[in-house]
């Protein structure tokens, strides 16, 4: 399914859309072993009140601007720190959306459509998100050149 988001008060709430017009910012949930058609209208309005900004090519972000990422077991998204080249065909929530907040956390289980109380960044730095030099997320620390919490650390 497509959703676009659009923010309401401290929420973050996300729309199902079947017509995305061109050039749409869009968050994908794909249900195992279904696929749907969701068709580009490229005549069709934009969709204003849409916080998602999508991009075409390879793209510089700004560390403050938000990311789809996994942080322990929420998926959601969270600031883009030093990740700040986004991929081509990925979208992105703009800095000034979340007015400094630590992240946005989704729930898309049964139809829910909006993303739930934003979590004070302490909350966040409690738990340590660790990659690899590669980027990949590591459950713990392993030999080697290890980036947790934003820094490096050898081990």
């Amino acid at each position: 399914k497509a959703y676009v988001g659009t923010k309401n008060g401290d929420k973050l709430t996300f729309t199902p859309i079947t017509q995305v017009p061109a050039g749409t910012g869009l968050l994908l949930a794909y249900e195992g072993g279904k696929t749907e058609d969701v068709p580009v209208i490229a005549s069709a309005s934009a969709i204003a009140e849409n916080c998602l900004v999508g991009v075409n090519v390879e793209t510089t972000i700004n560390s403050n601007d938000y990311i789809l990422n996994k942080i322990n077991d929420g998926v959601g998204f969270y600031k883009a720190g030093s990740f700040t080249t986004l991929g081509a065909h990925k979208a992105y929530i703009p800095a000034a959306v979340g007015n400094g907040v630590k992240g946005f956390y989704i729930d898309l289980e049964d139809d829910a459509t909006g993303i739930s109380d934003l979590k004070d960044s302490k909350d966040l730095n409690d738990s340590k998100v660790i990659y690899n030099v590669a980027g990949q997320r590591l459950s713990k620390t392993q030999k080697g050149i290890n980036i947790v919490n934003g820094k490096k650390i050898l081990k």
